[in-house]
Formats: structure tokens, C-alpha cells, sequence
């Protein structure tokens, strides 16, 4: 047979209070509850009654309601301002119906009448160990808890959606308080330190419900830091509370380095290094997503493609070094972003190439558009570089319905090689 030394040591922890103006009948209940309960220590009356208390701490209080000094309901109601996690049990001859009442709104859990019945009396005390051992139990599963959340860097909420029923210490220190109880006197809710950021779980009454709706990679919130002020990026995972099927456990994890990282790779793969323009890779997508738009949809007016390589450039490199061109390449590009629209897709297509994906033209504008771009490169490093006249040449096209990917780079790539073979600094169309 396994031994649960769990309650054993609860069963050690109970200790019961006889409180009897009679001699004879403390001493005897207490011979035989000390059968059964180690924690066994009796006062004479309720002003007795009430400095034992003080030092006893008792689980059970066992008091007769007729004794000199003080009367039994009286001593109950000033323990209660002591400490109230007791289970009173009253003994009396009296059965009057405002007694009894009076009792029962004094939270007394039992009452046994004179003459005591011992069996009575030892099952009401093993009704109110049951109750005793199930709360200490769940007492010590949440110390055992709270003792293990407050040592993780997590936050922990212990909540119903709307009320916040316990917050572990990272949690506390991370939004400003030292305790739940200060928390609960401003706030009710940890939505409502929650940063409202598209994208992310707002602060709402069913923030819980959002979050549960929402796909795991979606399960985000902001909340700031108190001390640095700085916003951090949390996960959220949610758990059943085994105690009460009311409550959730969620955790936040603080993901904001894991974000900025994976933020970081993201531009790595979506933006040049040195002009911060689209690079390559990404431009690639850009451009098979209209293909394939227009291949879907026929309607749609078409879209152009400049392809611009700078002139001589490789003499610029030689001539003045890299450092020299690559602020070239960084001020080529800022002059050319300035005059493109905001549905256009400017990219660098490698070393001093650069393509330009500009919706819903004609060859006629597409024409107009490459003109200005080449006569503004012109003219801007004739008057703003007087070592370096820089020029570019610009190769055009149209996509076709009959085009993929490949076919349109190439015809672009042709009319950029006509215009360098034409003597560069100028535009051709394919």
C-alpha cells in the first residue's frame, strides 16, 4: 500500500483549539481528540480563548457558547479579525432559532448539542479535515507554481479574459508593479497594457478569445517595457488550468531579438545593401506576380520594363575606387527614386544595372518616362559632379500576353545592348 506522506503531513499540521469554562469536559474532549490529532490545546474562556488563538494559530475551534468573561460567539468574532481560516464548531444546550441564526451569519460550521455525542463530534471534525487536506493541497500546488513561474523570464497570467487572477514577478516588474494586489487597484486586465499595432492582438474585452482564434504565428502582442520604455514583442501559448476549467494560463514569451532578426533577414532578402532599393531576388517576384497577374487578367493595360546600366562605369571604379562609385550607385539611385511613381518597382539588378517596373503604360508613355529618366541622370552629374559626367543607357519593353519571365528580361536586355551599341546615353525599345 503507498502512503501519501502528503496528508500525513497535512493530518501533523492540524491543530484544534478546546475553548470550555468547564474543567472536567476540556480535559476530557481533549483526551480524546489527542486519540486521534496530535495539536490539541484548550482555554479555559473566550478572553483565554482569544491569546491562545494568537499563538496557536488553530486549523479547528471547538468552543462552548455559555462562559464567563467572554461568550463564545463573541470570541469568534474577534478572531475573525485576527486571522479568518478557521472552522468553528460550537458546542451548547441552547437551540433557540436567533441563536442558531446569529451562528450561521458568524460563518460557524457546525453545531453540536449538550450532551456532546463523541461520534458526532469526531465525524464533524472529519468532514472539516477532508475540506482541510483538499485546500492545503490546492494551497501547496499553487505555492509550488507561483514558486516555479516566478523564477522563469516568462510572463504568466492566471486569467477568465476580463480578470486577472494572478501574474508572476517577471510579469509584475516588466509593466511597473511590485505586486498584484497594487496591479488590481489601476487595472483589472493584462490587455490593458497591450500596444494596439495592426497586426498584432489588441486591447479588447475578448482579447482571450481573439488570441485563441487566431493561428499560433499570429499570437503576438506588444507591451512596453516600464522601466526602458521600449516596446517588446511577445508569443503567446495557452493552457488549460487543471483547478478550474473557468481560468487559462497563457504565457507571454518575449520574442522581440527573434523579431528583429527575422526582420533583418527579411530586408537582407527583399532589399539591396548598398542603395536600399529592391535587389535581385525580390525583383524576380515582383515581376512573375505581374506576369502572372496579367496573364489572368487580359484587361489589365500592360507593363513596362527599364532596364538602365550606367556608362562607363567600370572607369569610375578605376579612376577614383570603389568607395567613390558606390556613392555614385547610392546617388544615381536617390535621383531616380524621386522620380518615379509610388505603384513602381525600382530595383538593382547587379553591379551598375538597375530595372525599373512601371504599371499601366503604353509604348508611348514607357518612351516619354525612360527619356526623362536618362535626360535628369544627364543633367544632374553635369552640374552636380564636374569630374564625373555621368549618362545611362536604357533598354525598354512592353510585356506581352505571349510573354514568361524569361522572354521579357531578354527583350530588355536586347534594346539595353542597341542603346550601348547605338553609342549609349540613349533609350531603345523591343
Amino acid at each position: 500500500m503507498q502512503v501519501d506522506y502528503q496528508i500525513l503531513e497535512i493530518l501533523d499540521e492540524i491543530k484544534i483549539l478546546i475553548v470550555e469554562d468547564s474543567k472536567i469536559s476540556r480535559e476530557y474532549l481533549k483526551k480524546i481528540l489527542n486519540l486521534h490529532y496530535k495539536n490539541v490545546i484548550t482555554a479555559e474562556d473566550g478572553l483565554d480563548g482569544i491569546k491562545k488563538f494568537k499563538e496557536f494559530l488553530p486549523s479547528i475551534i471547538i468552543t462552548d457558547i455559555r462562559m464567563p468573561n467572554m461568550d463564545g460567539l463573541t470570541m469568534i468574532e474577534e478572531l475573525k479579525k485576527i486571522h479568518n481560516h478557521f472552522y468553528t464548531i460550537i458546542l451548547s444546550a441552547h437551540d433557540e432559532k436567533e441563536f442558531l441564526k446569529d451562528a450561521i451569519s458568524k460563518g460557524v460550521y457546525q453545531f453540536i448539542s449538550k450532551p456532546i455525542q463523541i461520534e458526532e463530534l469526531l465525524n464533524t471534525i472529519g468532514e472539516i479535515k477532508k475540506i482541510y487536506i483538499y485546500q492545503e493541497k490546492i494551497k501547496r500546488q499553487f505555492q509550488l507554481i507561483e514558486s516555479i513561474l516566478n523564477s522563469l523570464e516568462i510572463i504568466v497570467v492566471i486569467t477568465n479574459g476580463t480578470e486577472l487572477f494572478a501574474l508572476n514577478q517577471y510579469g509584475l516588474q516588466f509593466i511597473g508593479f511590485s505586486d498584484l494586489l497594487e496591479l488590481k487597484k489601476e487595472h483589472k486586465c493584462i490587455c490593458e497594457f497591450f500596444v494596439n499595432k495592426e497586426g498584432y492582438i489588441q486591447n479588447s474585452i475578448d482579447w482571450l478569445t481573439k488570441v485563441k482564434e487566431a493561428p499560433p504565428e499570429q499570437r503576438k502582442v506588444i507591451i512596453q517595457n516600464y522601466t526602458t520604455k521600449e516596446n517588446h514583442i511577445f508569443s503567446i501559448s495557452l493552457y488549460d488550468f487543471s483547478l478550474n476549467a473557468d481560468y487559462t494560463i497563457v504565457l507571454f514569451y518575449d520574442i522581440t531579438l527573434l523579431e528583429k532578426q527575422k526582420e533583418k533577414l527579411k530586408e537582407l532578402a527583399t532589399y539591396d545593401f548598398l542603395t536600399g532599393i529592391y535587389n535581385r531576388h525580390h525583383f524576380h517576384t515582383i515581376l512573375e506576380f505581374h506576369i502572372e497577374k496579367h496573364k489572368r487578367y487580359k484587361e489589365l493595360q500592360a507593363f513596362g520594363l527599364l532596364l538602365m546600366d550606367l556608362d562607363h562605369f567600370k572607369q569610375i571604379n578605376d579612376t577614383y575606387g570603389h568607395l567613390i562609385g558606390d556613392e555614385i550607385l547610392k546617388e544615381f539611385t536617390e535621383l531616380v527614386k524621386n522620380h518615379i511613381r509610388k505603384s513602381d518597382f525600382f530595383a538593382r539588378w547587379g553591379g551598375e544595372e538597375f530595372m525599373i517596373l512601371t504599371t499601366e503604360t503604353t509604348k508611348e508613355k514607357l518612351l516619354l518616362f525612360a527619356e526623362k529618366i536618362r535626360r535628369i541622370v544627364e543633367e544632374y552629374f553635369s552640374a552636380h559632379q564636374k569630374s564625373i559626367n555621368l549618362t545611362v543607357s536604357i533598354g525598354i519593353t512592353i510585356f506581352k500576353q505571349e510573354d514568361y519571365l524569361t522572354t521579357l528580361i531578354d527583350r530588355a536586355d536586347k534594346a539595353l545592348y542597341l542603346a550601348k551599341e547605338k553609342g549609349r546615353n540613349r533609350v531603345e525599345f523591343l
